[in-house]
């Protein structure tokens, strides 16, 4: 791919290598979306899915993507706006990656499926009152409600606790948090 691409939906097996490609997202519709058929591997190398802002408007938005099938990710970077990957089945490999959630929800919740982590840095949102732009509360580096995760040499942050006029008033959030499945964590 070129130094930027649009958003995409990649619904067969194909390998996408970036060299740092930023994927940039539309504003009507940030998500993209890997689903690739049985039988078919996809992978994606090498591409930045970072936060949009469109000053004119003082609007924010980022990428998400929503992932199901076979699908490995080596070397991409992802900081969105409210979540940045979700795993809902197939098996699903992050290598090398960074996530990072930068105004709330997850950098990564696994649904389904088996996901591997491997040398990926996965980092919450830290929780934030302020008077005019409202509240969000902190999320973990890593959410698992259902599926197996397995995590190896890598560095998991959980969102600090937000403030406002130097008093605690939200919650901060574990690096992992698991309410479903089976995650399995190794040298991390």
């Amino acid at each position: 791919l070129g130094a930027r691409h649009p958003n995409f939906t990649l619904n067969k097996g194909l390998h996408l290598v970036g060299n740092g490609t930023v994927i940039e997202p539309q504003q009507a519709s940030p998500l993209s979306f890997v689903q690739i058929p049985a039988g078919q591997r996809a992978c994606l190398s090498n591409l930045q899915f970072p936060i949009w802002a469109n000053l004119g408007s003082s609007y924010l938005w980022g990428s998400e993507m929503l992932i199901h099938g076979d699908v490995r990710l080596e070397g991409c970077s992802f900081s969105t706006m409210y979540g940045a990957m979700t795993v809902s089945g197939g098996n699903v490999l992050l290598r090398n990656c960074q996530l990072y959630a930068d105004f709330g929800g997850d950098p990564l919740l696994v649904t389904g499926g088996v996901c591997s982590v491997i040398g990926t840095t996965a980092t919450g949102n830290d929780g934030l009152q302020v008077y005019m732009l409202g509240s969000h509360d902190a999320s973990p580096g890593i959410r698992q409600t259902g599926g197996t995760l397995w995590i190896a040499h890598s560095t998991l942050i959980g969102g600090d606790i937000g403030f406002m006029f130097g008093q605690p008033v939200l919650s901060g959030k574990p690096a992992l948090l698991v309410s479903g499945g089976t995650a399995f964590v190794v040298d991390s």
